[in-house]
């Protein structure tokens, strides 16, 4: 039995309020568009079913899980979400509206 990664083969870890194999939905989202990319690519992804799922949650992290799952790569991220802007939504709304009243036209 051979142990040696899969040359094309990588496992996506995107930690999005969690990971995918973890319940996280929006992770599993991004997991899928940057799946599908690397298919286009020409490389393979690590297949999201049962029994990788149970490697994944046993794993320490995603590294060990990329030995075990024969992946020769670990696309690793950690997104959020964050509001950069100052203003609330209310004060933006009221300079929307006095901003439009200048370009009614005559």
């Amino acid at each position: 039995m051979c142990l040696s990664p899969v040359p094309s083969r990588v496992l996506v870890a995107v930690d999005f309020n969690g990971y995918a194999w973890r319940g996280s939905k929006r992770a599993q989202a991004v997991n899928e568009l940057v799946a599908k990319r690397l298919g286009e690519l020409g490389f393979e992804t690590v297949e999201d079913d049962a029994e990788t799922r149970a490697v994944l949650k046993a794993a320490a992290g995603p590294e060990q899980a990329a030995r075990k799952l024969r992946a020769a790569y670990v696309l690793q991220a950690k997104l959020s979400v964050r509001m950069i802007g100052t203003k609330s939504p209310k004060a933006i709304s009221k300079a929307a509206f006095r901003d439009r009243s200048s370009f009614v036209s005559r």
